[in-house]
């Protein structure tokens, strides 16, 4: 994983306890995510607004690990290859969960030729309006960009 990515995993973690006796309220929440969206989105080089159709847990090589294999109906395509259904992994802690659910999400994840996989904490956002919109507009700002930091 990318020193950045491990270093933001890092403050949305400390962000979340340190946070914890003072109830995240919705505009709290609407402006800690329109404050990493740009990060995370011009980091990335596919994003999407997706709804999750199934999960599967698999064995890692890391004893402590697993794999996650997610499914999902692509609903509309903000950066890299348009395709109907998509199909990505991810890595966590064994007995972290899956936590998906049919409510549609905006999501970076990182592409090439052997497919896609999931960059972890912070590369989920919900699908509202704010996001949806924020998010076609850093596209747009970075679309003749060539290199995504998380993507290598």
């Amino acid at each position: 994983m990318k020193l950045k990515t491990i270093l933001l995993s890092g403050i949305l973690l400390f962000i979340q306890y340190s946070n914890a006796y003072e109830p995240m309220t919705e505009e709290r929440r609407l402006k800690y995510i329109m404050a990493v969206l740009p990060d995370f989105v011009s980091s990335a080089n596919y994003c999407a607004l997706i709804q999750y159709t199934s999960v599967e847990i698999a064995p890692h090589e890391i004893d402590y690990e697993e794999k996650q294999i997610y499914h999902a109906k692509v609903l509309e395509t903000f950066r890299g290859p348009k395709y109907k259904n998509i199909t990505f992994t991810t890595s966590t802690e064994v007995g972290d969960g899956t936590g998906i659910n049919t409510t549609p999400v905006v999501i970076t994840l990182c592409h090439n030729k052997e497919g896609l996989w999931g960059l972890g904490i912070g590369s989920e956002y919900p699908a509202i309006k704010e996001v949806i919109d924020a998010t076609k507009k850093i596209v747009e700002k970075t679309k003749d960009q060539k290199n995504f930091e998380y993507c290598k």
